[in-house]
């Protein structure tokens, strides 16, 4: 198959994932106990590289809301903003929906990473805190992202964001996902006839489309990077590389989405929704259970004439540069990333 030299393994990252720990068996059964886990052990360990570049005090707002959602509860969303020497300036909105699977992580999981990126790039950055399976399935993650949206594009001006200057949704892995379909949401929903719709998806390491709902002529595509992403001839014949595939593909059935909803596997959108689509920038990993559905819906999108910029990385595996921040195509792989939101900014 075309993209499975991907798979092979970076030389750089090839012995890190060798000596990688197995994982419980139980990582994916215990819910409470793994999301006690990442708070207490994960979210720490990645924080930590980034502590040194975090912007200084007095250069950056924070600061926290409540968003109502439909069900008339509320989600929090936590807001960034540079603080410049022109009180009332404004800056591009970014509205970053966190991965996960739709089962683990918070707003405290990129927290760091968008307080850098806010300062780095001038931005506002609104973090969603949208509620978990399967305490709460599917659509509710993908309903209070939604809201979420709506609500920074009404809220603008009070989070110091001009939404002319650029409107990104945003996310990593399951946020990418629901990155995905809020756009396509978006260009329906008459609530955007009194705002500016969202002008650009960033679309990190994700999954469109749920397994068992691809169309004949992908299935084997799309297994393809399955299969390669943990074939014995490469690293993930590991333990814990077992385990990183059955946590990929469990995540459905915490979720209990239908499989063949476009909202849950966008990449099923007819070809007239993709083209009313903002402009998209993608990344893939190579060694990446999700990599061919990124590569189909870059050419679903590329096919439909959506302004699209595709970054792949080679041998990598979902997440990488989270747990290997120092490595040389982790380091590009984030310097790909401001990029990449420069160019959509550049289509807004």
């Amino acid at each position: 198959m075309a993209y499975n030299h991907l798979a092979k393994p970076d030389p750089e990252l090839g012995p890190l994932l060798e000596f990688m720990p197995p994982a419980s068996d139980s990582f994916t059964v215990d819910v409470v106990k793994t999301r006690e886990y990442l708070k207490r052990s994960f979210i720490p360990f990645i924080r930590e590289p980034l502590r040194s570049r975090l912007p200084p005090e007095g250069t950056l707002r924070v600061g926290e809301h409540q968003v109502p959602i439909e069900d008339g509860g509320q989600i929090l969303v936590r807001c960034y903003s540079p603080v410049v020497n022109d009180p009332n300036a404004t800056f591009p909105l970014l509205v970053w929906i966190h991965g996960g699977g739709y089962v683990f992580h918070s707003i405290e999981t990129d927290d760091y990473s968008l307080r850098i990126l806010a300062a780095d790039l001038l931005l506002t950055v609104v973090g969603v805190e949208y509620r978990l399976a399967p305490e709460h399935p599917w659509p509710t993650p993908l309903d209070n992202s939604y809201a979420a949206v709506k609500w920074a594009a009404a809220q603008a001006a009070t989070i110091h964001a001009d939404l002319q200057k650029g409107f990104i949704v945003g996310g990593s892995s399951a946020g990418a996902h629901l990155s995905a379909t809020i756009a396509h949401r978006a260009h329906a929903d008459p609530f955007f006839d009194d705002y500016r719709k969202p002008t650009g998806q960033f679309l990190q390491i994700p999954a469109t489309i749920h397994p068992d709902a691809l169309p004949e002529t992908k299935t084997k595509t799309h297994r393809c990077s399955r299969r390669s992403s943990c074939s014995p001839s490469t690293v993930c014949a590991s333990p814990s590389r077992h385990t990183y595939i059955r946590m990929t593909y469990c995540y459905p059935e915490h979720v209990k989405a239908p499989p063949a909803d476009p909202e849950f596997s966008p990449l099923l959108y007819p070809t007239e929704s993709f083209k009313r689509l903002p402009a998209a920038y993608i990344q893939v990993c190579g060694l990446d259970p999700v990599r061919d559905s990124g590569m189909l819906y870059f050419t679903k999108l590329q096919d439909a004439g959506v302004p699209v910029k595709l970054d792949i990385y080679p041998g990598t595996p979902h997440g990488f540069h989270l747990l290997w921040p120092e490595t040389e195509i982790a380091k590009k792989f984030e310097g790909d990333l401001r990029q990449g939101i420069k160019f959509l900014l550049a289509q807004s």
